[in-house]
């Protein structure tokens, strides 16, 4: 199908997907910082609404069904789902479609608290910590107890992708998270491992069931296009940096918490504007040393204040969300709103369309090979009928060169005083055009000049002369013995 066939009535466009980027790309140029913004930002409103009773509807599962429960999938295999700009189960008709597909795979352990890093690895690596320490020691009346949390989220020592590939692009992503406090510590290793590609929407040529990931884009011209016209598109940060960043970098609940003076009326009005992410997906869960009416009311939380609270609110919010169940699930929840992210247009400069197209039904004729036998013998029949007539009539000889309109005056001339004039009032002056003969012929006689008459009985030969004007190469003027011109009607 062409380019000029996408259009109104042929196909509809039913979505605008962002073209695959790099993901976290060692080369040049570096992940355009502004829009890592844009969409990290966006993922750190999704850790406020997130929970396990929302709708997926840009999730696909093996079996298809839409709308997902995202608690639904937290019991799937991590491969078995996948994330796509459209609806899960769209069907792009006759027309055959490719869409982005992004699917992460997230295993995390226990590990030892010297293998923390000492320095964070990658070429882009992403670290924050938090200690209250000091505030014990400056601080009288601190009713937060002890303890030291840090994370390191590394870059990508691995990757190794050209900016505006098509292909299938997989990379690993690792995210240390240590915290320790008086009467315990944790420290994991949690590693995130993410393929984009893309593959066929259901339609009626694959029965309507979605394809595997493409190891390589099928189109080679329109391959090498789209890499000429995104040679100096930016790279983009991988979901898990994403979710790590918009969880605790600039602006969020824990930044808030490690930048601001945990005392006196600052940290009371800090307290206050506080949102807690996650709280929708664990609403059943208490937080420890938090009712859950205070976990969603910042107000009711932060009153009366006591030196101290916000690092309190920090380290009960972090033994919930670092539990290994919850950890779990709000890493699958952020990484996921971080891939829908990769597959919108909104985020990225450049998009691509994909269209479907409904076809139109046509009834396919079935009809018994006898029957086709017998209509065409008789097809054939009626052609060679046909051929012959118009090889008879093409070997007679005619009075005319062509029946223009002075054949048809001489015609009316020599029936004059027949015909009926055009202004007859009565049908019955016209009977006589019914009556009246269609052929030219001669009556038979001993005359050497024969004579053309309308209707005449004996058809005109080649050997035969008659009385008639030379009217073109059918016929052949002769000077009879007596003087009198005449022709002679022949092929010519």
């Amino acid at each position: 199908m062409t380019q000029e066939d996408l259009s109104p009535p042929f196909v509809k466009e039913i979505g605008w997907e962002a073209v695959l980027v790099p993901l976290g790309s060692k080369l040049t140029p570096e992940p355009n910082e502004q829009l890592n913004s844009a969409m990290i930002e966006y993922i750190t409103d999704t850790t406020f609404t997130s929970s396990f009773d929302e709708i997926t509807t840009n999730i696909w599962t093996p079996s298809g069904d839409n709308p997902t429960q995202f608690n639904s999938l937290l019991n799937t295999a991590n491969s078995d789902w996948f994330v796509s700009l459209l609806p899960a189960g769209t069907d792009t008709g006759v027309l055959p479609q490719l869409a982005l597909r992004i699917n992460s795979s997230l295993e995390f352990d226990n590990i030892p608290k010297n293998s923390f890093p000492t320095t964070c690895p990658g070429s882009t690596p992403f670290e924050a910590a938090y200690s209250n320490a000091a505030n014990r020691s400056n601080i009288k009346n601190y009713v937060a107890e002890p303890f030291n949390f840090k994370l390191c989220a590394s870059g990508y020592p691995n990757a190794s992708f050209s900016p505006g590939d098509l292909d299938r692009q997989d990379i690993s992503e690792y995210l240390y998270l240590d915290l320790s406090q008086s009467n315990a510590s944790l420290t994991y290793l949690c590693e995130l491992t993410t393929t984009t590609g893309y593959f066929e929407l259901p339609n009626y040529w694959n029965n309507h069931t979605a394809g595997e990931i493409l190891t390589k884009w099928p189109d080679e011209d329109l391959y090498q296009a789209h890499r000429k016209t995104q040679r100096d598109t930016a790279s983009s940060q991988g979901p898990m940096m994403l979710s790590v960043m918009a969880i605790f970098g600039s602006g969020t609940f824990f930044d808030k918490i490690a930048t601001s003076n945990d005392s006196g009326i600052d940290g009371a009005q800090t307290c206050r504007q506080l949102r807690p992410p996650f709280m929708a997906l664990f609403s059943a869960a208490l937080v420890p040393g938090l009712n859950s009416t205070s976990s969603k009311d910042p107000e009711l939380l932060c009153e009366p204040y006591e030196d101290g609270l916000l690092a309190q609110y920090l380290l009960d919010w972090l033994n919930l969300i670092l539990a290994p169940s919850n950890l779990h699930q709000a890493l699958r929840a952020t990484t996921t709103s971080a891939s829908k992210t990769l597959t919108q247009p909104d985020w990225h400069d450049g998009g691509r369309a994909i269209y479907t197209s409904t076809g139109t039904d046509i009834i396919k004729l079935d009809m018994p090979k006898g029957a086709m036998v017998v209509i065409s013998i008789l097809i054939a029949l009626q052609l060679i009928v046909l051929l012959s007539l118009a090889i008879y009539a093409s070997s007679r000889p005619t009075w005319t060169e062509s029946l223009d309109s002075f054949a048809i005056l001489r015609l009316g001339a020599t029936m004059a005083a027949e015909l009926p004039s055009i202004s007859a009032l009565e049908a019955k002056h016209m009977a006589v055009l019914d009556e009246q003969k269609g052929w030219i012929g001669y009556q038979k006689s001993k005359e050497i000049l024969k004579t053309l008459t309308i209707g005449g009985p004996m058809r005109p030969r080649n050997d035969q002369f008659y009385r008639l004007v030379d009217v073109g190469k059918r016929v052949r003027l002769y000077v009879h013995a007596n003087g009198v011109s005449a022709v002679k009607l022949y092929r010519g």
